[in-house]
């Protein structure tokens, strides 16, 4: 995941970064792997998956990459096929051409590989879980369908997928992030319990060992823990532009927060806690609060935190008031309407087990909705203007006529715009629209019967909001 800015912004029902959000239970407005939001059939071709298992946006291109685990390959869509439901993609990594989905740990090849981060230079580093090794990509946006890895962490050399604990060893890796800044490499080794930390990371030597851990003493550890220094399984990583890292600490349903991780000594206790009050529980129940098997984190820029909580179909979210609070409640779910539902669902609104995500600079959240077999889009909804539109006239607000109409003029003005001003004359039914908007001037004829007639007029704005009714006078001589 890329780094995150920290500005905190707090909603009931919606979660906000700087200017947009995404709110409870809402549709996805878009879908890669299948042609609607209907279908989850899984194949091999340029425009299909099977098990995605992470997504991943390119900072530079804003290229769409997806890890198809289960095609053992790494799709990537060019910015403008990733905006069309469906879509195929532009270019395949892992497997020479698309269509095929063969194993190997030569340095074009992947066995399942789960997690992808992108640097600000366009590298991409994928974790190829059974082959127990992290690839780099050099320019991957760039790159041809087949195109070999730059580099491999976890093995000494392409050509070899042996499981190992020790500084330079990875057993099933699930999770990547870079620090850009320092390029430092943060890896899950998710079977030996345990994050690892590579520094200077693209000019290491292929098989480098890791300059640190966290969840273990030291480098021979692997054993599962839960307490405030253990880890068990961890999938996803998440680095923030203040130095914390979020790690999504599977087997201990929870997501932990390691501040300052660049300066952590080996074995380091972690600083935050969500999914559990506690960092010694592991409750799997189904509350706003809780978690069950959570994949991946990461954070919008303004510091709100997205969690995938698989086993509960749906992809949490805290706000940034609240996520150094252990324990705190998501205040916003996608996926189900409500945090105490966990339905399985494969249409626009649901997941069948969701994934890796990434989260926009805007706030659009993407989500590998692995056993849907697709990559499905939740864009920001713009925000609810409820604010009424303000109406004025100009000039005197009584007319003495001797004829059959009075003439008056006004301005309205609101953000959303003015849609229409209208008036109403009594004794006759409804209202009846003005000429002009912004500036209107509205011709009245009120009923030759009455001597004084009080006329109602107001403004109605794009999202039809109606200010105030003014009163006006119409008085036959």
């Amino acid at each position: 995941m890329n780094i995150r800015i920290a500005l905190s912004v707090l909603s009931l029902f919606t979660i906000a970064s700087s200017n947009a959000q995404v709110s409870t239970g809402q549709p996805a407005d878009r879908v890669l792997g299948q042609p609607d939001f209907f279908s989850f059939s899984n194949g091999s071709d340029a425009n299909d998956m099977s098990d995605p298992a992470d997504v991943e946006l390119d900072p530079l291109t804003g290229s769409v990459f997806v890890a198809d685990s289960a095609n053992h390959r790494v799709l990537r869509f060019s910015s403008v096929a990733a905006m069309t439901n469906g879509a195929s993609a532009s270019a395949v990594l892992g497997q020479t051409a698309f269509g095929f989905s063969v194993t190997g740990n030569s340095a074009s090849q992947m066995n399942t590989p789960v997690a992808l981060t992108i640097d600000t230079l366009g590298t991409l580093w994928v974790a190829d879980s059974a082959n127990h090794r992290v690839l780099r990509f050099n320019n991957a946006a760039t790159l041809p369908s087949g195109s070999p890895a730059n580099q491999v962490l976890g093995q000494a050399a392409f050509g070899t997928n042996v499981p190992a604990a020790g500084a330079a060893g990875m057993n099933g890796p699930a999770g990547v992030v870079i620090d850009t800044g320092t390029n430092t490499l943060w890896v899950s080794d998710a079977n030996n319990n345990r994050i690892l930390r590579f520094d200077d990371a693209s000019n290491l030597n292929n098989g480098a060992p890791a300059n640190n851990a966290l969840g273990q003493e030291n480098a021979a550890g692997t054993s599962p823990n839960l307490d405030q220094d253990g880890l068990n399984m961890p999938n996803g990583l998440a680095f923030t532009s203040a130095g914390d890292l979020w790690v999504a600490d599977f087997g201990n349903n929870r997501v932990l927060r390691y501040d300052g991780a660049n300066l952590k000594p080996v074995g380091a206790d972690a600083d935050g806690v969500l999914g559990q009050l506690t960092f010694v529980s592991g409750s799997s129940s189904l509350s706003a609060s809780t978690m069950n098997r959570p994949v991946d984190v990461d954070l919008d820029s303004g510091g709100n935190v997205y969690v995938s909580d698989r086993n509960h179909n749906r992809v949490l979210a805290f706000s940034a008031f609240s996520a150094n609070t252990n324990g705190s409640s998501a205040v916003v779910v996608l996926g189900q309407n409500t945090f105490t539902s966990s339905t399985v669902a494969g249409n626009q609104t649901g997941f069948d087990s969701p994934r890796g995500l990434f989260v926009t600079a805007g706030g659009q959240v993407w989500v590998a909705d692995s056993d849907n077999n697709r990559v499905v889009r939740f864009s920001p909804l713009p925000p609810v203007d409820l604010t009424p539109p303000e109406i004025e006239v100009k000039g005197k607000k009584r007319a003495t006529i001797a004829g059959n109409r009075a003439v008056f003029r006004g301005t309205a003005s609101d953000d959303s715009g003015i849609a229409k001003v209208e008036f109403k004359v009594p004794g006759k039914r409804g209202f009846k629209a003005a000429r002009g908007t912004e500036n209107w001037k509205a011709i009245v004829r009120p009923s030759k019967n009455k001597r004084k007639s009080v006329i109602k007029i107001r403004a109605v704005d794009g999202a039809g909001n109606q200010s105030a009714t003014i009163k006006l006078q119409v008085i036959r001589k």
